[in-house]
């Protein structure tokens, strides 16, 4: 195994294991003990909560055994990106700890693999 495999891998592991234990907590910790009205409103839907949940659990443990990895880093990219944008917002330094580095993580993970995506940028499909 080279370094730059080595690279490339500890940043997708280190997202892949964030994103399942932020999806297991959307299931195990009461959302009212945050004391957030927009997380509590968010959790009172009863269905979308749930869904960020199974996305980020399936999404992290997909990223870990390495399957799928495309789909499932842009599948957490507005997750991760709400995750930040929630913290700065209502600036939670505690929360800064995982936002940054779990919006970080995914946008080098996918600059890491920006060749691939290349064909999603297109504006027009060759035939």
């Amino acid at each position: 195994m080279d370094i730059k495999s080595t690279l490339t891998s500890i940043p997708r592991l280190l997202l892949g294991f964030l994103a399942a234990w932020g999806g297991v907590l959307h299931f195990t910790v009461k959302v009212a003990s945050w004391q957030n009205p927009f997380l509590t409103s968010l959790s009172e839907t009863s269905y979308l909560w749930q869904i960020i949940g199974v996305i980020n659990l399936v999404a992290g443990i997909l990223l870990v055994v390495n399957r799928f990895t495309l789909l499932s880093l842009l599948a957490l990219l507005p997750i991760t990106f709400n995750i930040f944008l929630f913290h700065i917002y209502y600036f939670t330094p505690d929360g800064l700890f995982i936002g940054i580095p779990m919006f970080g993580l995914n946008l080098w993970c996918i600059w890491e693999n920006r060749t691939h995506y290349k064909s999603l940028l297109q504006f027009k499909l060759s035939v």
